[in-house]
């Protein structure tokens, strides 16, 4: 039997790290997609939409390495255009489009946080400033100390998110 290009095929994530491609995946992303349009259906329909979708990257990624996440999604939505999932293709685009909102906010809110956490330490006046230089390795409340407090600060107010 012929190797299928899927088994050596690598998925890079949103976060970038990069995974083996498993197209079991593929199968709960659509059966999701029918499972939030349909209370009953046939379970052939999804299988039918996963092998159009694994015949789809077979042949558009066949001469890649690697494919990522939102280019899997993508085909995931065409084929169900194609195959006429009017109501399933909304579901899944409009979950997609939600998931990219949160993802977009919860960004916003990681930003706020470190903005928030830079002001928490305040702002010290040049004269402190030269007096911790001076004091650097006296101390420890010079620029390394410094430094401390700002990750410590900084890390408590990200890990709080």
């Amino acid at each position: 039997m012929e190797k299928d290009f899927l088994d050596d095929i690598v998925v890079v994530k949103r976060s970038g790290q990069r995974v083996s491609f498993n197209d079991a995946k593929i199968a709960l992303a659509v059966k999701k997609g029918f499972d939030s349009v349909y209370e009953e259906y046939d379970e052939k329909n999804v299988y039918k939409v996963k092998e159009k979708v694994l015949d789809q990257i077979r042949k558009e990624y066949k001469d890649r390495k690697t494919i990522g996440v939102e280019d899997v999604s993508d085909v995931i939505e065409e084929v169900l255009k194609k195959l006429k999932y009017n109501e399933v293709y909304d579901s899944f685009k409009n979950y997609r489009e939600r998931r990219d909102a949160s993802r977009e906010a919860f960004v916003v809110k990681q930003q706020h946080k470190f903005v928030k956490a830079i002001e928490s330490l305040g702002l010290k006046s040049a004269g402190e400033e030269n007096a911790k230089r001076e004091n650097a390795n006296v101390d420890g409340d010079g620029p390394m100390g410094t430094m401390l407090h700002f990750g410590s600060t900084v890390s408590r107010e990200l890990y709080m998110i």
